[in-house]
């Protein structure tokens, strides 16, 4: 009867161990991914970063109103410093979209700039890279939620406390 209750004893450890192990391993792929996605859309704001001096260069060259150039080099810097959490990166990011938008909108009246084929070609170039930029977001806030909603619950929560698992921010913006 003893040897019965030793190897119950053994059987639930090694369940409760093997459970452990493959919980731990579920955190940190999650985990993995989401610093997959943080990287994705990284590469893809730093490329619009990149772009953004020459079509302010472009625009500059065909037009006479610099104030909404100047709201995008502003933006653009304010984007490009330190990260402040992803909530607060897609803050910045929100605003450098919306800068790029206005100049889009102001040179739809300026024939000499919406005809240039280097504006276009930057233009289509940075349609793309918001492309991008929102796909990366999604496949990043998809395992965000996964991780979040799996660290929440139990009894995964107890192994996300112990491991140190903590709490994703969501990157919002609008690309």
């Amino acid at each position: 009867m003893r040897t019965a209750a030793i190897i119950a004893i053994a059987f639930v450890l090694v369940v409760l161990l093997v459970w452990l192990f493959v919980t731990h391993r579920s955190f940190v792929t999650l985990r993995n991914l989401v610093q997959e996605g943080r990287r994705r859309i990284d590469l893809e704001l730093n490329a619009r970063y990149g772009l953004i001096s020459d079509f302010v260069e472009i625009v500059a060259a065909h037009s006479k109103d610099t104030r909404p150039l100047e709201d995008v080099i502003a933006a653009r810097s304010a984007a490009a410093g330190p990260a402040n959490g992803m909530t607060g990166r897609g803050q910045r990011e929100d605003a450098l979209s919306r800068a790029i938008t206005r100049v889009l909108t102001l040179s739809q009246h300026n024939g000499n700039l919406s005809s240039d084929d280097s504006f276009i070609a930057i233009r289509n170039e940075l349609a793309n890279i918001s492309a991008r930029i929102n796909e990366a977001s999604r496949f990043y806030n998809a395992n965000a939620r996964d991780l979040n909603a799996k660290r929440e619950s139990f009894p995964s929560s107890l192994v996300a406390s112990a491991f140190h698992f903590d709490h994703v921010e969501y990157f919002q913006a609008e690309p």
